[in-house]
């Protein structure tokens, strides 16, 4: 059996090993942007290392059909099934996603797409968590994150943003 990396997104390092997806969807869920479909899947962690993991993808997709493009992925431990508040088209050209601590956003139908990583904006942390974030049609919006600034810390911020996510910043007005 064929094995596609999430090492490039989301590392689990257990005894040296990387985590790896199956190729078996276990749910799909997908829609059509202006330029591109949109799609999440589910999938196994392999191999399982002491619980069961799942490992959940966003793909866009241009016209070519099976031409799916990996935007981020994200590892829950949960049997959760696909989270699709965290997946919001707003309009036929501008879709976010998020989970765990990436956050995805495309303005142009799927074409391209922006990405930010909470590990990196918040670098000395041991854990950070996208909790939700909202977003209005001219681009403004908020996320709600908690993270860890020191090992026995727990803390939450709110960033906002004015391009939808491309860039943000911290939210001054909470």
């Amino acid at each position: 059996m064929v094995h596609s990396a999430v090492c490039a997104f989301a590392v689990t390092v257990i005894s040296g090993a990387c985590v790896w997806r199956g190729n078996t969807a276990l749910e799909t869920w997908q829609f059509d942007a202006a330029r591109a479909t949109v799609r999440v899947q589910k999938f196994d962690e392999e191999p399982v290392m002491i619980l069961p993991q799942y490992v959940f993808v966003l793909q866009a997709s241009d016209t070519r059909p099976d031409h799916w493009r990996e935007i981020m992925s994200w590892r829950v431990n949960d049997p959760i099934p696909i989270q699709r508040k965290q997946v919001k088209r707003l309009d036929r050209n501008v879709v976010y996603a998020f989970g765990n601590w990436l956050y995805a956003v495309t303005t142009d139908g799927g074409v391209s797409w922006s990405r930010w990583d909470g590990k990196r904006h918040f670098r000395k942390s041991t854990f950070v968590l996208i909790k939700s974030v909202t977003m209005r049609s001219n681009g403004e919006g908020t996320m709600r994150v908690s993270y860890k600034p020191d090992p026995n810390t727990f803390a939450e911020q709110w960033l906002a943003t004015d391009d939808f996510g491309q860039h943000w910043t911290t939210d001054r007005n909470r």
